[in-house]
């Protein structure tokens, strides 16, 4: 008898468990809420072949949003019918598994040297919905 009510409390519990629906650990449900601004991007020291990309959000993003950014090529573009467009960063150990790097008022975390842009890449950012082409 003792077996059968604790099997029903077990089943009851799953019961309202499931009616509830999970729920979100904290940093999920801040991520959740995240805030995404445009970027623009300011061609700087234009060189023949490559420019320097100052990556600033728009003037327009409330205090507290971010901007992810990322580099693709325009090239190589699936649209094209390529197999793969390249884009940077792209998940690898190489860029410590991120897949967008994120800009701030205060900074950003794009390593040194990835500012430097070859003419055929473009730098893109999440609305939150979306890619799209940094102004």
């Amino acid at each position: 008898m003792r077996k059968i009510l604790i099997a029903g409390l077990l089943l009851l519990g799953t019961t309202h468990a499931q009616q509830q629906g999970p729920a979100l650990p904290a940093e999920v449900a801040g991520i959740a809420a995240q805030r995404y601004c445009a970027v623009r991007m300011l061609p700087d020291y234009h060189f023949g072949f490559s420019y320097f990309a100052r990556l600033r959000l728009s003037p327009t993003c409330p205090a507290g949003a971010v901007g992810r950014v990322r580099k693709t090529s325009t090239l190589s573009t699936k649209a094209k019918g390529a197999r793969y467009q390249p884009v940077k960063p792209d998940g690898s150990a190489q860029y410590g598994g991120l897949f967008s790097w994120t800009l701030t008022r205060n900074g950003d975390n794009i390593p040194n040297g990835e500012e430097w842009t070859w003419n055929r890449w473009r730098w893109e950012y999440w609305d939150g919905s979306s890619w799209r082409p940094a102004q």
